[in-house]
């Protein structure tokens, strides 16, 4: 397997499409309209979006978004000024301020990538059911 980030690879056609070489080289593919549609580093699978579905939205936000996305994110980008500051012996902020950032950036970023992912998957979902 190749190991290599390289994000462009040259299609079939000759013109640049995006590329992962980490997911085997998944490449956009073209709607019928020529659009370019973005690549999918996993395989929709029918069955398991219906599982998913019947638990329901608001657990899959809480699950895939802000623990998932919201959380990680939240913490690096609170902590990695924190440490960055004590590195340099600069003041830090307080914990009060941290904590509020902390909680308000995995919230909205959490709830957005959460989002996006249902969204996703229902919009897949729907075009293979049809």
């Amino acid at each position: 397997m190749r190991t290599e980030l390289s994000l462009w690879a040259r299609g079939l056609d000759g013109g640049l499409s995006p590329t992962l070489s980490l997911y085997g080289g998944l490449k956009c593919a073209r709607t019928k309209s020529g659009a370019l549609k973005p690549p999918r580093p996993w395989k929709f699978d029918k069955q398991k979006w219906t599982q998913v579905r019947a638990r329901g939205h608001a657990r899959f936000i809480m699950s895939q978004g802000l623990l998932r996305w919201g959380g990680p994110f939240g913490f690096v980008v609170t902590l990695g000024p924190f440490f960055y500051d004590l590195a340099r012996h600069s003041p830090t902020p307080s914990i009060w301020s941290m904590l509020g950032s902390l909680a308000l950036l995995t919230l909205i970023f959490g709830y957005g990538m959460g989002e996006r992912e249902w969204r996703l998957g229902e919009r897949a979902y729907h075009e293979n059911a049809a």
